[in-house]
């Protein structure tokens, strides 16, 4: 947010911008209670008398840990290795809380496999489900921008969970316009451009992985049985 809030003042410097962090719950309040002016969401219904605007597309991606390397394959132009949810024990599941933002888009996709992480342990904090997972405790998901708040996680690999992206859309939303139209434009923009290097930050990642001899697994043991 630092990097993204000095362009804001840099690009836009009549406008003070505060930036308020908290559950979709509380800043869905806020702003309808003129509070906030805008939030960025990802959302899958429009909610009545608000006003969205598409900034970006994201996707949901899976943190494993980096013993799971062997049971990933590789599609061309694809920047993840592929992890078919087969693969992935159910019970192994680190899920997200109904609260946040992430949880409906997780919900869908496990459903189309017959899953529901209602049914799982929940962890509402996703440095604390990428911890667990560096433990070997599981596996979670994630959104493809976050991946550069887990870069000091030793031991995690990022997945897709299919060939294709499992899309999850950034949208800013308001209920009183405050900004002129070129003023959002751009503020769009700005957002989009910072989202956009967050999602490719995954391709550089600053630590260090564990030797593939600290990985090894006994024959037909499955990385997770361990936890």
């Amino acid at each position: 947010m630092v990097p993204l809030l000095q362009e804001l003042t840099q690009k836009m410097p009549d406008i003070q911008f505060d930036l308020q962090i908290g559950s979709i719950q509380e800043l869905e309040q806020m702003l309808e209670s003129h509070q906030l002016d805008y939030m960025l969401v990802t959302h899958m219904l429009h909610k009545p008398g608000w006003e969205y605007l598409y900034v970006c597309s994201d996707e949901l991606v899976v943190i494993c840990p980096e013993s799971m390397k062997e049971m990933t394959r590789s599609e061309e132009n694809c920047p993840y290795p592929i992890l078919d949810p087969e693969q992935l024990p159910h019970e192994k599941l680190i899920s997200p809380g109904k609260k946040q933002s992430i949880y409906p888009f997780v919900e869908k996709f496990l459903a189309e496999y017959g899953r529901d992480p209602a049914t799982v342990r929940t962890v509402a904090n996703m440095e604390i489900g990428a911890q667990l997972v560096s433990a070997g405790r599981g596996y979670c998901f994630t959104l493809a921008s976050y991946l550069p708040s887990f870069s000091h996680i030793p031991g995690l690999l990022f997945c897709r969970p299919r060939s294709f992206p499992v899309s999850v859309n950034w949208s800013l939303g308001w209920t009183s316009p405050v900004l002129s139209s070129d003023q959002l434009r751009l503020l769009k923009e700005i957002i989009r451009e910072h989202t956009e290097s967050m999602k490719h930050f995954h391709g550089d990642r600053p630590y260090s992985r564990q030797s593939a001899e600290n990985n090894q697994q006994l024959p037909h043991e499955h990385p997770l049985d361990k936890a």
